[in-house]
C-alpha cells in the first residue's frame, strides 16, 4: 500500500488533466460504499472461529483473523489510494478503474455474507439445512 501511495505521488506530474465530474464523484462514492461493506464483513471474521480470511492480499496484510482496527485502517488506506489514482487517470480509464474496484469489493462483501457474517455476532442465525434428495446423512 505504501508503494502504491509513493507511486501516485511520484507520478502525479504525469497525471491527466481531465476535469473531475459529478459522475466521477458518484462512481467514487459507490466505490467507498462497496469498500465499507467489504471492510465491515471482513471485521466479522474474528467472531466466527470456523472462518479465516482467504483473500490472499488481505490475508497477507491483516492475517487470518483480522482485528477491527487493522481492517478499517487497511480499507481506509485503500479508499484514499483509489481516489488518488482515480484523480490521476484520464477520463476513459477512470471509469473502468472505478467500476472495477466497486465490482471487486462488492463481490467480496457479498461472498462474506454468503458465509453468514454480515450481521453482528449475536444476531447471526444458524443456516437452514438444505434439502438434497440424493444426499445421505453422515453417521
Amino acid at each position: 500500500m505504501i508503494i502504491a501511495i509513493c507511486l501516485v505521488l511520484l507520478l502525479s506530474g504525469c497525471a491527466h488533466d481531465d476535469p473531475w465530474t459529478r459522475r466521477d464523484t458518484v462512481y467514487e462514492l459507490t466505490y467507498i460504499i462497496a469498500v465499507a461493506a467489504d471492510a465491515y464483513s471482513t471485521t466479522q471474521i474474528q467472531y466466527n472461529e470456523n472462518l479465516i480470511e482467504r483473500q490472499p492480499i488481505t490475508r497477507a496484510v491483516l492475517g487470518a483473523n483480522p482485528s477491527t482496527s487493522s481492517t478499517w485502517q487497511y480499507f481506509t488506506s485503500m479508499a484514499i489510494t483509489h481516489y488518488l489514482i482515480s484523480q490521476a487517470l484520464p477520463q476513459e480509464y477512470r471509469r473502468w478503474w472505478q467500476i472495477g474496484g466497486t465490482t471487486y469489493h462488492s463481490y467480496f462483501a457479498f461472498k462474506n455474507c454468503d458465509f453468514g457474517i454480515c450481521g453482528r455476532p449475536e444476531e447471526q442465525l444458524e443456516p437452514e439445512p438444505t434439502f438434497c434428495p440424493a444426499c445421505q446423512p453422515i453417521r
